[in-house]
């Protein structure tokens, strides 16, 4: 009996390992196609708060130690959260008063900023006209440090212990006004004498852009006056703010002046065309790198031998575009074309997102697309980048519907 038996448990294992499925294999994290990945699971996702959302414009994100601070909405308020960039956690977040809508597209809440992540805080404009302020934050607790009404145009432009900013007054000139970082006290500082257009006499506006020149604080102030409803002349000058005197007044320039950075003791000038080069010793412009026919300049970004310029044509000609140039020929060397919005670069790998749900990133080094993926929703308009102690890589971003954290590249 016994070799029956020994054959009779050979049969019943044998089917029974025959009946056993194959084991299921892992879920992919992504998905590459042509060396570009197509799909990508994210590491965390956290939701808004409700089904309707006041768009919070923060462009980029805010990224500081292994944090960073988006944009959310909760109750028809818009607002900020910071969270904690490899878990997801959110540490505080900031909520603003303000006009809202129950649903659909609302107003962009968040105007401007100044962010200082050494300094620990973080300044921003809100509000719709007429109750506009300007809000300091505690960047590690999200604590209001100050808050003051201020009718200001959309333009913080920081240096040292103090900003400048443009208020909306009912006069035939917005002033510009000083604003201490420490008290949020602020003072009026300068108003153009730019005379007004003699066939179109209404309001003209400056814009204070400082940078330091041989340990002093100089102003490029870019001055528009209106000569019809629909165009304007552009002007600009130059002025020691320390002693208010002016070494250039009221020059002519194509396009309205943007913002002003030194780079190794390079002053550049950015417009709607491209940058300007300018020169100190001649007060004159040295250079003029014009990567589009005519447009709106919306940021720029250095890296390394690179400068990385955002643009949106007005000309109807040429294509929205990310444009990298070469700093020492200042040759284009790339432009990735999409919806212009501040990106954010890790390792020679430029991110943004794009129109719709479209979030891309490419290669500065080759050119080439490495990352083109729709997320669920339509975009939100920053995007955040950060390499742990490890070695470990993370890039953030958003749509309407929630914050997303992915591996970077």
């Amino acid at each position: 009996m016994k070799p029956y038996y020994f054959l009779l448990l050979q049969i019943v294992l044998v089917i029974s390992l025959s009946c056993q499925k194959e084991p299921t294999p892992p879920s992919p994290t992504q998905i590459v196609k042509d060396g570009v990945i197509v799909w990508q699971e994210p590491l965390w996702q956290v939701p808004h708060d409700t089904a309707y959302y006041v768009y919070s414009v923060v462009k980029p994100y805010w990224q500081f130690d292994d944090k960073v601070i988006v944009d959310t909405y909760k109750n028809k308020k818009a607002g900020i959260r910071c969270m904690e960039i490899e878990t997801g956690k959110v540490l505080w977040e900031q909520y603003f008063e303000g006009p809202s809508r129950p649903q659909g597209l609302s107003e962009m809440n968040i105007l401007d900023h100044f962010f200082n992540p050494k300094g620990g805080y973080l300044i921003v404009s809100i509000g719709d006209w007429g109750e506009k302020e300007h809000v300091k934050l505690n960047i590690h607790s999200g604590e209001v440090l100050w808050r003051i009404p201020l009718e200001a145009f959309t333009s913080i432009e920081a240096y040292g212990n103090h900003y400048y900013c443009t208020v909306q007054s009912s006069g035939d000139v917005h002033p510009m006004y000083r604003v201490d970082i420490e008290t949020g006290q602020a003072e009026f500082f300068y108003e153009t004498d730019l005379p007004p257009h003699p066939d179109y006499n209404t309001q003209r506006s400056s814009i204070a852009l400082p940078f330091a020149y041989n340990g002093k604080e100089m102003l490029i102030i870019d001055q528009i006056q209106m000569t019809s409803p629909n165009s304007s002349n552009h002007y600009f000058c130059l002025m020691d703010a320390t002693t208010g005197e002016r070494l250039l007044k009221h020059n002519p320039i194509e396009r309205p002046v943007r913002k002003v950075e030194v780079r190794d003791g390079v002053i550049y000038v950015f417009s709607g065309e491209g940058y300007k080069i300018f020169s100190m010793e001649t007060l004159t412009f040295e250079r003029d790198v014009r990567l589009i026919g005519r447009g709106q300049y919306m940021y720029h970004t250095f890296y390394k031998d690179k400068l990385v310029v955002g643009l949106t044509p007005t000309n109807g000609v040429d294509e929205n575009g990310h444009y990298v140039v070469d700093l020492k020929t200042h040759n284009l060397l790339h432009t990735f074309e999409g919806w212009v919005l501040p990106s954010t670069i890790l390792d020679d790998v430029l991110y943004f997102v794009s129109a719709g749900q479209k979030f891309q990133a490419y290669n500065l080094s080759t050119g080439q697309r490495v990352l083109n993926f729709d997320l669920r929703y339509n975009t939100k308009f920053g995007v955040a980048t950060y390499k742990n102690a490890e070695g470990k890589k993370f890039v953030v971003v958003g749509d309407i519907g929630f914050t997303y954290c992915y591996e970077a590249i």
